[in-house]
């Protein structure tokens, strides 16, 4: 079972905003055909590409479904593939407390390693 933690209201602005700046950082680095999650990009506008590719003579088309990938992703390496890309700190210190915030299972505070 996946562990989810509620995060209060200075958590979710901390989450939102750091969201906008990692969109604008990280945009650059996905390929016009990458249509999961970002903004902008729809599942219609997937299925247009693939139609598209089809018709230039294209016999295969690759979708890839990451389940469960942010479950069991490490935080270290996550933050350390971060710092790479973003080399002010106080943004690596909002991404890394964000990640590493407790979670309740049964009525019980419980650390997190992994999983964001």
């Amino acid at each position: 079972m996946r562990k989810l933690g509620i995060p209060v209201v200075m958590h979710r602005v901390v989450s939102q905003s750091t969201n906008l700046a990692f969109q604008e950082i990280f945009e650059t680095d996905f390929r016009r055909s990458n249509y999961g999650f970002r903004r902008g990009h729809s599942q219609r506008q997937a299925t247009y590409h693939a139609k598209a590719i089809m018709k230039k003579g294209y016999e295969w088309c690759v979708s890839i479904d990451l389940t469960r990938f942010f479950d069991v992703i490490l935080h270290d390496l996550f933050l350390k593939l971060i710092r790479r890309k973003i080399p002010e700190k106080r943004m690596a210190t909002l991404m890394e407390r964000a990640l590493k915030a407790w979670v309740v299972i049964d009525r019980e505070l419980e650390k997190t390693t992994k999983g964001c």
